[in-house]
C-alpha cells in the first residue's frame, strides 16, 4: 500500500503546505490523515501557518493509513436509560425531573452529567486503546507495564471543567477545577474524555467542519506530549500556572485579563450572596438568584459539632505556602445556607455555603468574611467501572471520598486553596473549599465560531494544563514518574503521530455514540418525566460559578 508513497516522501525533503494541503492532493491522503500528521509532528504549524514541513510528515501520514479503527457507535437505548435511572435512584422524582430537564438540553449537557457512562465504556466496554507499547515502528517501541501510565486524573475532563480562580499566591490562573470524579488511573481517560468534548464543541458549538475538528485534536495531542517531554528532568510542572501572561494571546488571554481586572471582587461576591440585616450582622440572601435556602436547626447544630480543630480543622493543609492554622475566631460560623439546584452531574447532592468571619478587614473595621463551599462527595464513577485487583487496591488508599477528592485537588493543582479539607456531616463526607470571588468559567459559546485557529490554540492551551496536572499527580517515582513513562513511549515522532491518530479516531467515533445516547435519553426523559403544569420544559440550573 505504502511503497510508492514512501518513495515519494523520501524524494521530497521539504514541502510547502498551505492552509488546506489536502486540496492539493498531498499523497492523496484523506484530509484528517494529513491534518493529524501535521499536528502530531509540528503542532499544526504547517497547516495553520503555511510553514515548511519535513519529510517525516509524509512518512507519518503513510504510517497513519494503517491504524486500527475505533469501535462503531450503536443504539443502546434501554441500557442507557437503565444506567441513568440506577445512578440517580436515590434522588426524588422532583429532583430527577429537574436534572433530566437540564441534561436533555443538548449533547454537551448530557455528556457533562453522565461521566459514569463514559467510564463504563472506556474502563470495561471496549472503547479506547490504552497500550502505549503498540505505538511507533518496532525499533522504537517501548514495553510499558499496564499501570505505568497511571497518575492522578480528574476523571471528568471536559471543556466546562476548566476555570479561573485566584490561587494562594494571588495569581489569577486557569486550570482544572472539578475533582468529584478524580482518581488514580490511566491518563487516557482524561485525554479521551477531553478530546470528545473538543471534537463536539468544534462541530456543534463552533460550527466548524470535520477537518477543523481533526486539526484541533491533532494540536491537542501534540501539545500534551510536548508539554510532558518539557518536564522531563526538572520540576517545572510543580510551579507552572496558566496565567494571562502564559496564555499570551487569544480567547483565554482575554478571559484571564478580564478576571484579573475585577475590581472589588470580594465585595461584589458578598453583595451578591449576603446582606447586612437590621441587627448589623451579615447573613446569606435566600433567593432564586443565589440558589440559597435557609439551613435547618439540625443542620446548623451538626455543623457546629463538626466545625472544630479535631474535625474539619484536622484536614486542612498543615505544611505549605500560606497554610492556614486553625483559629476558632477566624473560622467562626457567621451564617449557614443550603446551596440548591446547582451543578450538572452533582445535581441534587447535599451542599452548603458557610459564611465565616475570616481575617480582619483591610481598614481594621470588622472582618473580611469568607464564603466556603461544602459539598457531598459520592464515590467516583471509576469505582463502579473497575473490578478485581484494581478495585481491591483502590479501596485501601483513602479513608473516605472526601479525603480522596482533597488529595486530588492538592496533587493536580499548584498553590492549592488553603481552605480545602473535608468534614463529615450526618455520617456523609463533604469536601470544603473556598467559594473564590475570582472563580468563574470561560464563556465557550463563541470560542472558535468560524475561527478554526482560535479553537486550535485553545486546544493546545487546555492540553498544556492537562499535561501539567498529570505530571504533578504522578504516583510513580523517578525514574518511572508519569512524565518519564509517557515521554519515553510517545517521544519518537512516529509513536506520537500514531497516538494522535488514535486519539482522533476515538474522539470522532465516540462523539457519534454520544449523539445516539443523547437522543435516546432525551426522548425517554421527555416521556417519562414530563414537566409539571406551569413548569418550564427547559429548566436551567446555575453553574458552580454563579
Amino acid at each position: 500500500m505504502a511503497d510508492g508513497r514512501v518513495a515519494s516522501a523520501l524524494r521530497a525533503p521539504l514541502l510547502l503546505v498551505d492552509e488546506r494541503p489536502y486540496r492539493r492532493g498531498l499523497l492523496r491522503l484523506p484530509p484528517h490523515r494529513v491534518l493529524v500528521a501535521c499536528a502530531a509532528v509540528l503542532g499544526c504549524a504547517g497547516v495553520l501557518g503555511g510553514k515548511y514541513l519535513r519529510q517525516r510528515l509524509l512518512l507519518n501520514a503513510v504510517v497513519l493509513e494503517g491504524t486500527q479503527s475505533a469501535p462503531k457507535a450503536w443504539s443502546r437505548c434501554e441500557w442507557v436509560v437503565a444506567q441513568v435511572e440506577a445512578h440517580n435512584a436515590n434522588k426524588s422524582q422532583a429532583l430527577r425531573r429537574k436534572q433530566y430537564s437540564v441534561q436533555s438540553q443538548d449533547p454537551n449537557m448530557f455528556y457533562r452529567g453522565t461521566a459514569y457512562l463514559f467510564w463504563h465504556d472506556f474502563a470495561r466496554g471496549g472503547w479506547g486503546e490504552f497500550n502505549l507499547s503498540t505505538l511507533g515502528p518496532d525499533a522504537t517501541r517501548t514495553q510499558t507495564p499496564r499501570t505505568a501510565a497511571w497518575t492522578w486524573i480528574t476523571g471528568d475532563q471536559h471543556l466546562s471543567n476548566f476555570g479561573a480562580w485566584r490561587n494562594r499566591n494571588n495569581d489569577v490562573v486557569y486550570g482544572v477545577n472539578d475533582f468529584d470524579e478524580a482518581a488514580i488511573y490511566d491518563f487516557h481517560i482524561d485525554i479521551y474524555r477531553l478530546a470528545v468534548s473538543i471534537y463536539d464543541h468544534a462541530l456543534s458549538t463552533s460550527a466548524l467542519g470535520e477537518a477543523d475538528a481533526d486539526a484541533a485534536i491533532g494540536a491537542f495531542a501534540d501539545a500534551y506530549v510536548q508539554t510532558l517531554v518539557g518536564y522531563v528532568g526538572n520540576e517545572k510542572a510543580n510551579l507552572f500556572e496558566m496565567t494571562a501572561t502564559q496564555a499570551a494571546s487569544g480567547h483565554l488571554h482575554s478571559f484571564l485579563k478580564s478576571v484579573e481586572g475585577r475590581a472589588g471582587a470580594v465585595e461584589a461576591q458578598l453583595r451578591h450572596f449576603t446582606a447586612i440585616g437590621p441587627d448589623g450582622r451579615r447573613r446569606f440572601v435566600h433567593s432564586a438568584e443565589t440558589s440559597l435556602r435557609p439551613a435547618t436547626e439540625a443542620e446548623l447544630a451538626e455543623f457546629h459539632r463538626r466545625w472544630n480543630a479535631g474535625a474539619y480543622g484536622a484536614t486542612l493543609l498543615k505544611v505549605g505556602w500560606h497554610a492556614l492554622p486553625w483559629d476558632p475566631e477566624y473560622f467562626e460560623i457567621v451564617d449557614l445556607a443550603q446551596r440548591v439546584d446547582s451543578g450538572d452531574g452533582s445535581f441534587g447532592v447535599s451542599r452548603f455555603y458557610v459564611l465565616i468571619k475570616g481575617p480582619p478587614a483591610a481598614d481594621g473595621d470588622g472582618c473580611q468574611h469568607v464564603i466556603l463551599d461544602v459539598k457531598q462527595t459520592p464515590p467516583p464513577a471509576m469505582a463502579a467501572a473497575i473490578g478485581g485487583d484494581d478495585l481491591a487496591w483502590w479501596e485501601t488508599i483513602f479513608i473516605n471520598e472526601g479525603a480522596r477528592a482533597v488529595e486530588a485537588q492538592r496533587r493536580l493543582t499548584c498553590y492549592t486553596d488553603p481552605y480545602t479539607g473535608w468534614v463529615e456531616l450526618f455520617g456523609v463526607t463533604h469536601v470544603v473549599r473556598q467559594r473564590s470571588p475570582w472563580k468563574t468559567g470561560m464563556d465557550l459559546s463563541a470560542l472558535g465560531r468560524g475561527d478554526a485557529k482560535a479553537l486550535v490554540k485553545f486546544a493546545q492551551q487546555v492540553a498544556t494544563v492537562t499535561a501539567t496536572s498529570h505530571a504533578r499527580g504522578s504516583v510513580g517515582h523517578s525514574p518511572a514518574q508519569f512524565k518519564d513513562v509517557v515521554a519515553r513511549a510517545l517521544g519518537p515522532d512516529g509513536a506520537r503521530a500514531a497516538w494522535a491518530a488514535r486519539v482522533l479516531r476515538t474522539a470522532r467515533a465516540y462523539r457519534r455514540q454520544l449523539l445516539l445516547d443523547f437522543e435516546c435519553f432525551r426522548d425517554w426523559a421527555h416521556d417519562a418525566y414530563p414537566p409539571l403544569e406551569g413548569e418550564e420544559d427547559d429548566y436551567s440550573v446555575p453553574s458552580d460559578d454563579e
